[in-house]
């Protein structure tokens, strides 16, 4: 059967509950060894995960489709820093570009910067069962954490919800909703929550930050109750000068803040003593005592730092992702796949093409492109997969047995071993007119709808 889903458009006002679905969902409290319960799959955001998935025999199970496409914070990257006098800038805010899924037992969801909400699919067929909307853009998904949500906004708040129903159990803003300013179209906080929401032994994590000529905030709250009460639980107010943007990566002991074009920021915790500086940029992973961050400001370098002796790393030229499973390291930057003993860093092997971010799953590495998915081996980098997906696919997450990918166009794509060839919503296809002529039909223009609480009209019957 051929399945292509597509979202309709409603007004939701924030906080209301819309139930598309009366199926029950099979939740557990915690999150099962085949999920991928948060962003890049854990706090680390190693984006790796041990589960294999038959790859040579994917096939399209469904696609969802979003009215609108994502909408970045910030768009492409400046062509110059002039405070800095630094030119030729690389593009380090790509942290919202897809709606990034996360998947739990028989559910997918993903946060939308398009109409402010998460959203709840059956990941077995792609209809939406619920969405939860807030007053601001939702950029990063949401973390799941023994039977909630948990996620950031656009709003200036950090929201805690039911996973089942998508049911609010606490919000909390640092700053208590003070000051909205008019962005991109949108009214938003002055203190926008853009680094998503991290739960790590039950302290989630989070940070408030708009521009550098404002104060931002550090958060730390408790998990269950949302409020900064308790053994490592604060609300810290930071110097001028930062912008915290990006998801967190956390293990035990650290907490990586990125900030765009500035310097990451290192902080011990629970406690958020701040520690050292990491490299510019919206990518930052932990891996055991490893903390790979993404491209520098003033020369497109990232890094890979051991943390026990930062003077010791490794700096890699071009746009950078990474992946680490057990001895390995998987790069992606400068449309090429390379793949790396840890120890040493001896090459193993490298692949050049279409390259925009990618996962390991088990023995094999997923890696998303433009128009296209891939997978190859992990042990040789031979191709074992390619499929189509429109847009640049920059999300990817592989759990109970699929591959799920995510596009700039707004598409959600689901890939089994059972898939039953769903028709492609883009594909060109050729009509024959009445004269005899042949009109070949190609990828539509992105439709733009009414989305959220602050809608702009063009005309008297338009509005965006």
């Amino acid at each position: 059967m051929n399945r292509i889903v597509t979202q309709s458009r409603r007004m939701v006002w924030s906080g209301r509950i819309l139930f598309l679905c009366a199926a029950s969902l099979q939740l557990s409290p915690t999150a099962r060894a085949d999920d991928w319960p948060t962003y890049r799959h854990d706090n680390g955001r190693t984006a790796a995960t041990v589960e294999t998935i038959p790859a040579a025999t994917l096939r399209p199970a469904w696609i969802y489709r979003s009215p609108q496409q994502p909408r970045k914070a910030l768009y492409g990257p400046a062509k110059v820093d002039a405070y800095r006098e630094i030119p030729l800038l690389g593009d380090d805010t790509k942290f919202d570009s897809v709606f990034h899924p996360i998947v739990v037992g028989d559910c997918l969801y993903f946060g939308s910067s398009a109409d402010d909400a998460v959203h709840c699919l059956d990941a077995a067929t792609g209809a939406e069962r619920w969405s939860f909307t807030t007053e601001g853009p939702v950029r990063l998904p949401p973390s799941f954490h023994q039977g909630n949500l948990y996620f950031g906004s656009d709003d200036g708040n950090a929201y805690c919800i039911t996973a089942k129903e998508g049911q609010l159990v606490w919000r909390f803003s640092p700053t208590e909703n003070r000051g909205k300013v008019l962005y991109d179209g949108r009214l938003i906080s002055r203190w926008p929550v853009r680094s998503g929401v991290s739960v790590q032994a039950g302290i989630a994590y989070f940070s408030a930050s708009l521009l550098p000529s404002n104060e931002s905030y550090l958060c730390a709250v408790d998990a269950q109750t949302g409020k900064p009460e308790g053994k490592g639980c604060d609300v810290r107010q930071t110097p001028v000068g930062q912008t915290f943007m990006g998801m967190m990566a956390l293990n035990d002991r650290l907490m990586v803040a990125p900030q765009g074009r500035n310097a990451a920021h290192i902080y011990q915790i629970p406690g958020l003593a701040y520690r050292l500086n990491g490299s510019s940029g919206c990518f930052a992973m932990l891996s055991g005592g490893h903390l790979a961050s993404g491209s520098g400001t003033g020369a497109p370098v990232a890094s890979d730092v051991e943390l026990a002796n930062p003077s010791q790393y490794r700096a890699h030229v071009g746009r950078f992702d990474a992946c680490y499973l057990d001895d390995k390291a998987f790069l992606f930057a400068n449309a090429t796949l390379s793949a790396f003993l840890r120890e040493g860093w001896k090459p193993l092997w490298q692949v050049r093409g279409s390259c925009r971010t990618g996962i390991v799953a088990g023995r094999q590495v997923f890696v998303g492109g433009t128009d296209e998915v891939r997978a190859y081996d992990a042990a040789d980098g031979h191709e074992i997969w390619k499929a189509r997906a429109w847009g640049q696919v920059e999300g990817l997450a592989v759990a109970t047995g699929a591959l799920y990918a995510s596009t700039t166009d707004g598409l959600i794509y689901c890939f089994r071993a059972d898939g039953q060839a769903v028709a492609d919503p883009y594909a060109a296809t050729e009509v024959r007119e009445d004269n005899g002529s042949v009109t070949t039909k190609k990828k539509p223009v992105a439709i733009k709808l009414v989305a959220g609480p602050y809608v702009q009209f063009t005309d008297p019957t338009v509005a965006i």
